[in-house]
């Protein structure tokens, strides 16, 4: 099993805050200095310091995410007074930071490498809440004042597949590191050409010892798969480009179908590894098997037969649909109606840090979440009750399953 590391190895200290309006109004005196700051001393010291590569990062409300290179000094503006000072984080005026409005997020990261990044979310957005959640101090209430996690407090947080997932947010590969070997042996199995995700996410198993316990098994195959992904791909895209392009049309082509391939494999990746999951915990399934109206679930469980010639009686005491999405945003609706006979969907999912009102609206369209169960603590804890992980949703499926055996089901 991979060495777990710890955010610590990441950053030498993070802060957040929530900008305020002063801070986003163009007609201020201060724009382009940050407020609140002097917490930041914990991380960035008191003597004056420069920074000529500071990455600035903005994130939209349509998940877009831009990113600018800058500058930023950390000064005292009061250096020569005897008894006073007064901190500032001054940056180079540049787009990202231009976008920013009061009650967005901020976060402002000393990375291991001494450089700089910074950080903006728009409030109510999942990204928002995502770097809220791995950013924000225990217990702490984000303000219009920093506060900062120093290197002794991420020490304890563990590099799991979502907070892996959320640094990839901000450009920070986070995922393991898989030695040469491994790419030796998949140029051996695949050539030079990426395989078919079934064929990719088995050859991503069978290089683990994959745990009984199933909200450990996935995450962990998912972050292999994730970083031998990386590995193969980050050898084709560059056997690629040495080999050069003849036209701007064929480099566009091959980057829309780079950028195509992350999108779609991560979907199919989990897909499998459920299905995999679920076999090893003697579960019995369809996949993407038809239903009314020409819908395709992506899991019906014990089996589309089922399904199909159960009395009405029956079939919402024994058959469990179940969809999966590694993001849900307003994709969870599809799921709604993929069954017309069964009432409530299920919806596993690896996105953290969903908001109190959209679980409430799955909730009221009888949408119940399945999630691995690290990624429990990252919902509202007044609604974590009522989502899964994936031990207990395996049981009740179980326990169905039995009942359908009783009944002579097949």
């Amino acid at each position: 099993m991979p060495k777990m590391s710890a955010l610590s190895e990441y950053f030498k200290g993070v802060a957040v805050k929530y900008a305020s309006r002063v801070e986003t109004d163009l007609n201020s005196s201060n724009q382009h200095e940050l407020n609140g700051v002097t917490p930041l001393r914990a991380i960035l010291g008191t003597a004056k310091r420069e920074f000529s590569s500071v990455r600035f990062i903005s994130f939209g409300e349509d998940d877009s995410v831009f990113v600018r290179e800058g500058s930023a000094t950390w000064y005292d503006a009061r250096e020569n007074h005897h008894s006073r000072t007064e901190y500032r984080l001054y940056y180079s005026g540049n787009e990202t930071m231009s976008s920013v409005r009061a009650g967005d997020l901020l976060v402002v990261a000393l990375l291991e490498n001494e450089k700089l990044m910074i950080a903006s979310a728009p409030s109510g957005s999942e990204a928002e809440r995502e770097l809220a959640w791995l950013f924000a101090p225990p217990g702490s209430e984000i303000g219009e004042r920093f506060t900062v996690r120093t290197p002794e407090s991420m020490r304890n947080i563990a590099l799991n597949f979502v907070v892996r997932s959320i640094l990839g947010l901000l450009g920070i590969d986070a995922f393991e590191r898989l030695g040469v070997c491994y790419l030796e042996e998949m140029s051996r199995r695949f050539g030079d050409v990426f395989p078919g995700t079934a064929i990719f996410s088995a050859y991503a198993s069978d290089t683990l010892d994959i745990p009984a316990d199933p909200d450990e098994a996935l995450p962990l195959l998912m972050a292999r798969e994730e970083a031998l992904f990386r590995l193969f791909e980050k050898a084709e895209a560059e056997r690629r480009l040495a080999k050069g392009f003849d036209t701007v049309d064929e480099f566009e082509a091959y980057a829309k179908s780079f950028m195509n391939r992350r999108y779609s494999r991560a979907g199919h990746a989990f897909e499998h590894h459920l299905a995999r999951v679920f076999r090893r915990a003697g579960l019995f399934f369809s996949e993407r098997a038809v239903t009314e109206l020409r819908k395709r679930p992506d899991f019906v469980f014990p089996s589309i037969e089922a399904y199909r010639t159960l009395p009405d009686t029956d079939v919402e005491k024994i058959v469990t649909v179940l969809g999966a999405k590694t993001s849900c945003k307003d994709r969870w609706r599809q799921v709604v109606n993929e069954a017309g006979r069964v009432r409530t969907k299920h919806l596993a999912t690896l996105q953290p840090a969903i908001s109190l009102n959209q679980i409430d609206e799955m909730r009221d369209e009888s949408v119940v979440l399945v999630v691995p169960e690290e990624l429990r603590p990252t919902y509202p804890p007044e609604r974590r009750s009522e989502i899964m992980n994936l031990a207990e949703f395996i049981s009740i499926v179980k326990g169905r399953q039995r009942l359908f055996e009783i009944l002579g089901g097949e």
